[in-house]
């Protein structure tokens, strides 16, 4: 693709009128030149606008305020100094839009920056696809062998070897707090995105790989989540929303935590509703049997609102024992159990064997499955789990 870009957009070196060109140098500050070009795009009848190849450097946050799409090419964007470290810190953030699509990014955070990646508040129809939080930039070829289109993530590679030794940055580029942040957004999709966090984190307290709140209308599917521990800092957690399928995720040293907490602002729902936590793959390596290294539902505040959560199809794969029978993988610690279907389908890895269940009020039965509800659920998610090569992180690098 060449400088000047495809037809129908703005390019940010040649803006034309009075706006200022952005430079991509490597050396100047282009944030007021990037902000009064969206500016001018966003909201309008062309509201693309793409970057050539270059490096932008960024000095402060810019505000995207109406409907715009960004384009590039072998495109960086670089802060000129970090921003200090604080409870979120996230590096996107979106409120109150709606229709918007985050989609083939790289989101890289080291010990200095600990936080949140992506924040999500009362947006409408937001897709969250085939992302990668959280990298070794010393271990970097998976991203063209393992993930597709093969050729954009070779671009990305060179891109990441590029800002590694530019900025000398540390190979440990997963310092995440929580890869993702949703509090009452509507029909939201989070699709074949890589959650892979560090293992180096130490004191830092981590806030779940995802934590997803208020929603009405989820899908979660086809992720992949390593870095997590199997307690409740960790686990794709779940809470005081309606509407939402969990499915065919690779989740590997953590779990699916399901809560219902006290309702605190009117966009959350009063409990869960319609929860569908089918095909997924759940690696036990630490903590096997407790409840958050398997799939658990749990109600801290006793509000007991549940209705209507299935559980189907999961497989259970329990690391360095030989008889993964001995331990329990689906929680329902408290609640109504009557509202939580658990179908036999659940089962240890390469077994037939349903897996062992825990309740704390009531006794917990296996149901047989319903078989419109198991026809269109297979018919739907009828992938496998996003199952990865990615090598492990360094330990202490």
């Amino acid at each position: 693709m060449t400088d000047d870009g495809p037809a129908g957009m703005t390019n940010v070196k040649k803006p034309g009128g009075a706006l200022s060109t952005a430079i991509g140098d490597g050396k100047t500050d282009d944030s007021s030149a990037i902000e009064a070009i969206i500016n001018q795009t966003a909201g309008s009848t062309i509201n693309k606008v793409f970057f050539p190849p270059g490096e932008y450097l960024v000095g402060r946050d810019i505000i995207i305020r109406h409907s715009v799409e960004l384009h590039g090419t072998k495109l960086v964007f670089s802060r000129l100094s970090p921003k200090p470290a604080n409870k979120y810190n996230p590096q996107l953030k979106m409120k109150e839009l709606s229709n918007a699509d985050v989609n083939m990014c790289i989101f890289l955070k080291d010990s200095k920056a600990f936080g949140v990646a992506t924040q999500f508040t009362r947006t409408s129809n937001v897709t969250v696809r085939y992302n990668v939080f959280g990298l070794d930039l010393s271990k970097i070829q998976w991203l063209s062998t393992e993930l597709k289109p093969a050729k954009h993530w070779q671009d990305q590679t060179e891109k990441l070897r590029f800002l590694k030794t530019r900025y000398n940055l540390t190979s440990d580029q997963g310092f995440f707090k929580s890869c993702l942040y949703d509090e009452c957004d509507k029909e939201m999709k989070i699709r074949k995105n890589v959650f892979n966090g560090s293992p180096n984190t130490g004191a830092l307290k981590k806030d779940h790989v995802v934590y997803l709140k208020g929603f009405d209308g989820m899908i979660f599917e086809q992720n992949y989540a390593r870095g997590w521990s199997a307690d409740p800092t960790g686990g794709i957690k779940v809470r005081n929303g309606k509407n939402i399928t969990i499915a065919c995720n690779y989740i590997d040293g953590t779990g699916i935590l399901l809560y219902t907490h006290n309702k605190t602002k009117d966009c959350l729902h009063d409990g869960l509703k319609d929860v569908v936590v089918y095909g997924n793959h759940i690696i036990q390596r630490s903590n096997p049997g407790h409840r958050c290294s398997g799939i658990s539902y749990y109600e801290p505040h006793h509000t007991g609102r549940d209705e209507n959560i299935t559980y189907s199809g999961n497989t259970f794969e329990i690391i360095n024992d030989s008889d993964p029978t001995n331990y329990r993988c689906i929680w329902l610690t408290n609640g109504d159990v009557t509202h939580h279907h658990v179908y036999e389908d659940n089962v240890y890895y390469n077994t037939t064997t349903k897996v062992k269940l825990e309740a704390r009020k009531g006794t917990p039965r296996y149901e047989k499955a319903n078989i419109a509800f198991s026809t269109a659920v297979r018919n739907t998610y009828n992938f496998p789990p996003y199952k990865l090569n990615i090598p492990t992180y360094r330990r202490g690098h």
